[in-house]
This record gives structure tokens, sequence and C-alpha cells, in this order.
């Protein structure tokens, strides 16, 4: 089962700033999918959305102008704004995460009338090739997620869960987790369908597959021949060690 789309949302209006209401909605999804991005308390926001603004925040990024009095800023092709100011993205990929801000432009009190924060996790599954070995394969599943400079940990443990082509939980040494990474380490004999999943306080908000049946005979090669090439490399490096060593011993 695919889940997208899951939000949460969290209304605060803040009366002391002349009524002004801040929204927080929370998006969950997997690369590949297309998400579109609310922008529900919007109240004036003229023809056309011309006082909407979209902005793009991420940790690693300077602030970036999505949308500008209604006028798509080029930040994606992938980027259309809509007809109730909302904006979709399509084929939504890893640099898409991040903290996403829209409002409406008051010119008469020179501020936004209302402000809209909308947190879009996303949730990648690929092979890792840096830990290729013989025979095994590794999948990497990582939540890209915004979170505040507060936060000490942005994912909590054991909130992945790896499942088999039969909706079987998957556990032991094979699978492990380090903040919003889970790895899970396969045998190459039987490839199959692994699913990966996002959980919080026990409720499942995303998931993503990763079909290894699909992959064709050049990516089963290219796998184990770096596996191989790794392990050669290693013992290379062993031999030279053990060769200097009795060279020095005998002097």
């Amino acid at each position: 089962m695919e889940l997208n789309n899951v939000f949460v949302v969290f209304c605060l209006c803040l009366l002391q700033l002349r009524g002004v209401c801040l929204a927080r909605i929370y998006y969950y999804n997997r690369t590949g999918a297309d998400v579109t991005l609310t922008c529900d308390d919007v109240k004036h926001h003229g023809p056309n959305c011309s006082k909407v603004d979209w902005k793009h925040y991420r940790r690693d990024l300077v602030n970036t102008v999505v949308v500008s009095k209604g006028q798509n800023s080029r930040w994606s092709s992938r980027l259309t704004l809509n007809s109730d100011c909302s904006v979709t993205i399509k084929n939504i990929t890893e640099a898409d995460y991040g903290r996403y801000f829209c409002g409406d432009w008051n010119s008469t009190v020179d501020e936004y009338e209302s402000r809209t924060f909308i947190y879009l996790s996303v949730l990648s599954v690929k092979p890792s090739f840096s830990q290729a070995s013989p025979g095994r394969l590794t999948l990497q599943c990582t939540l890209w997620k915004y979170h505040q400079y507060f936060a000490r940990l942005s994912c909590e443990p054991d909130s992945f869960r790896w499942l088999d082509i039969n909706g079987l939980v998957l556990s032991g040494d094979g699978v492990t987790q380090q903040n919003c990474q889970s790895n899970l380490t396969v045998k190459l004999q039987n490839p199959q369908l692994f699913t990966c999943q996002y959980l919080e306080d026990g409720s499942v908000l995303v998931s993503a597959e990763d079909n290894l049946k699909d992959k064709s005979d050049w990516w089963w090669f290219l796998v184990n021949a770096l596996g191989w090439a790794a392990l050669i490399g290693s013992a290379v490096v062993v031999f030279i060690c053990i060769r200097d060593k009795s060279k020095r011993d005998d002097l």
C-alpha cells in the first residue's frame, strides 16, 4: 500500500498582530510523486493571485522566491501556480523538501495579511553503491525533512519499517537506522519488492518502494563488480602491508 500527501494542519491566529492568521501544514510524500501545496488562509489574493507570494526555505540554501505576486519565478519547470493560489510540484525530488511560505501581501498595512507555512518531507529509497559487497545490496531509505535549529533529532529511533513483498516486517542485523536514514541489506539471489515506511506515534505517514525485479542485468553486474572490486582492493592493501612488514623485519 502506498501512502501519499499525508498532512497535518495546525493553525494559530495571532490576534495581537491585527488578526493575522498563521497556519502550519505538514506534507509527507515520496520521490517521483506529484504534490499540491495549499494556501488555504489566503483571503485577498487578488486577480490571478496577484497578491500572493510563495517562498522556499532550506537550512542548506538561501531562501528562494518561488512565486512573486502571482508570477512564477522559474524556480522549477515542474512547478505550476493553480487558480486557487496553491502550487503543484510534479515528480518531486529530494531537493524539493523544506519549508514553504505562502502569504497574501496587504499594501495598505505593508505586511502579509495571512501566513501559511507548509513543511514538505520527502521519502526516497535507492541502492547504496558505496556499501556494495559480493552477493549483497544495501538499500537506503531517507526522509528528507526540514527541522528547526533547536531540534535534537529529526527522526526518532525506530521510526522506519521495512516490509518484504508479502508485507512481512523485516528485522535483524540487516536493518539499521541513523537519524533520518534506514538501511536494509539483502541478498541478490532473489530480487523482489521492498517497501520502506516512515512512522510517527505508530502511524505510517509515507511509504516508498524499490522494486529490485525491475533492475536490468547490467545493473546487477555493476553492483557485484563494485563489491568484488572493494573486496579485492582490500586484499591487495593487506598483502602490500604484510610484504612491507616482512621486508623491514629482514633488515
